[in-house]
């Protein structure tokens, strides 16, 4: 079971992701995404999750969000 975290490294909530999974030591993948600068990353972002917010976890084609 491969996981990916998908991300700012400036995030709070994406920091403390990784530390659960850090801590629990589930393997996974942190996929970087520097909305704030990189206009491609923020219409990535915007197509990626429905409420355009990280962190997101994704197991294949399956995403987990935060909700609002």
């Amino acid at each position: 079971m491969s996981y990916t975290l998908v991300g700012s490294v400036r995030s709070p909530f994406v920091r403390i992701c990784r530390l659960f999974l850090i801590h629990h030591q589930i393997d996974f993948d942190f996929r970087v995404l520097n909305f704030v600068d990189d206009a491609n990353a923020a219409e990535t972002l915007e197509k990626e999750t429905p409420i355009n917010r990280v962190p997101f976890l994704m197991e294949g084609d399956r995403k987990i969000y935060d909700s609002r």
